[in-house]
């Protein structure tokens, strides 16, 4: 029939391919299980400063922290086309907060606004100040 080396060669190469491939196969079933069970989308939330965001909470497979916690803003291009642009992106060990959302969340965006505050003032008072100006635009007669 064969030669028994190119036997053992062949057997010895197909089993450890055949066991990378069910071990892959079922590491890709649990991921995809996790993934289902813990990630939540974009959903909106209103920071305690009265700010608008989006968060979206992904579960690492590798990594030191088991959950991200991505914060979103949504800004108008030139072309009034919606899009997110990315603020934060936190790791944080969700199994400490015996996996409530909502401490998540609310670590997340507070420690972003701490972060960044005087941003967030500058912005904040650019908008009033934008609001005040078209106000009395408005009332404006049209005289000098």
């Amino acid at each position: 029939m064969g030669d028994p080396t190119t036997i053992f060669l062949i057997v010895g190469t197909c089993i450890p391919l055949t066991y990378i491939y069910l071990k892959e196969k079922k590491d890709s079933v649990k991921r995809k299980v996790l993934d289902d069970k813990y990630n939540v989308d974009k959903f909106p939330v209103t920071s305690s400063r009265g700010n608008q965001y989006y968060v979206k909470i992904r579960y690492n497979h590798e990594g030191l922290n088991k959950f991200t916690c991505s914060i979103y803003k949504r800004i108008s291009d030139k072309n009034n086309k919606i899009k997110d642009k990315l603020l934060s992106h936190r790791g944080i060990d969700l199994d400490k907060l015996k996996f409530d959302y909502i401490k998540v969340v609310k670590i997340a965006v507070e420690g972003y606004e701490k972060d960044n505050i005087s941003e967030i003032i500058k912005n904040k008072q650019e908008r009033e100040t934008l609001s005040a100006n078209k106000k009395l635009f408005n009332q404006w007669e049209g005289r000098f």
